[in-house]
């Protein structure tokens, strides 16, 4: 995925992915560095290009949690390019403070309401008969539900 002409096409992907599912949130991670390549290698400055255009792009979208990947060597196998057990706990704590942080952020206090009588009832206005319930009516039965 990292070649010069992919960096654009998975950022396009992204993109149109994200603009179709604006109703769900979305956590995605930045690209990690490769080890097993020279710290300058076309592989990592391409990771680079790609980590700054995805964080340019998320920004606009509300429903986009972007996860920040900083694992130095010590996270990474003896070879470089897969994570070893620290890396990956260190990315699943990531993953787990974003969901966190998103559902502490969709988190709404309910706005109460006090209960108001119907005037022409009078006294015997209760909840249930408000609401047809207890008339020998079934509740349900004047709403349109689609199964």
């Amino acid at each position: 995925m990292w070649e010069k002409n992919e960096t654009k096409q998975a950022i396009n992907w992204i993109q149109s992915f994200v603009e179709t599912n604006k109703h769900n949130n979305i956590i995605l991670m930045e690209g990690p560095h490769t080890y097993d390549l020279i710290q300058n290698s076309c592989v990592n400055r391409e990771v680079e290009k790609y980590n700054s255009r995805i964080w340019k792009q998320m920004k606009v979208h509300e429903n986009v949690e972007l996860i920040k990947v900083n694992l130095d060597r010590r996270g990474f196998t003896k070879h470089g390019q897969h994570t070893n057990a620290m890396g990956k706990e260190l990315m699943a704590k990531k993953k787990v403070k974003a969901i966190k942080h998103i559902l502490r952020a969709c988190k709404k206090t309910p706005i109460s309401m006090k209960w108001k009588e119907d005037p022409s009832k009078g006294n015997q206005g209760s909840r249930e008969a408000k609401n047809g319930v207890g008339e020998g009516r079934d509740p349900t039965e004047n709403q349109n539900y689609s199964v």
